[in-house]
């Protein structure tokens, strides 16, 4: 029955290891010292290492800098310590090749082992690829806002009702609006019905 007991144990641990390695987003648990207690793949991957290399060590035996160890830590216990989740909607880490990346955790508070010693238990999401969209984005719509606003030709986007969207500098003062006055307005406030 013992065997029984060790075989299915075994099975278990081995199942929730296949498990946890598949999912992209990192998985860990800290004890109170910020010592890893369980890492997925995905973690050992940026840190440059393997599973079984990273338990019991903290972030700064890796790639962290010392004020991103410290942070952590700050992170950690306060989560232990309050005893509630906690969302991080941004945070950053070195990966093993120096590189910045930016995560969104979840971080909870459990009790670990038969002692039921404080730790916790994260989830963080890489959202390095989306801040770096975010800022293309932003960087391409400060670049089309200043050709739409410095070209001498007038523009004016509508919608297909007529409904005024977006409105260049050179058209307000040509007509003598500010773009404020003119956006959501009808074309008509420019060009009579007729034209």
């Amino acid at each position: 029955e013992r065997k029984h007991t060790e075989e299915a144990l075994i099975q278990n641990e081995t199942l929730l290891r296949q498990t946890i390695d598949l999912v992209p987003h990192f998985i860990f648990a800290k004890d109170i010292n910020s010592k890893f207690l369980l890492v997925n793949k995905a973690v050992a991957d940026a840190y440059g290492t393997t599973v079984t290399a990273i338990i019991g060590k903290s972030d700064i035996d890796f790639s962290a800098t010392p004020e991103q160890a410290k942070h952590f830590h700050e992170d950690d216990l306060s989560v232990i310590n309050g005893g509630k989740t906690v969302f991080i909607p941004e945070e950053r880490i070195t990966d093993s090749q120096g590189n910045l990346r930016y995560l969104q955790t979840t971080k909870i508070p459990f009790q670990f082992g038969s002692n039921k010693l404080p730790a916790l238990m994260g989830v963080a999401v890489d959202i390095t690829e989306r801040k770096k969209l975010e800022k293309d984005i932003s960087e391409s719509e400060q670049l089309y806002r200043s050709l739409f606003d410095i070209s001498p030709v007038t523009i004016v986007l509508v919608d297909s009702t007529g409904i005024i969207l977006d409105i260049n500098s050179a058209l307000c003062r040509i007509f003598r609006y500010s773009r404020e006055e003119l956006i959501g307005k009808h074309i008509s406030i420019l060009v009579p019905p007729e034209h």
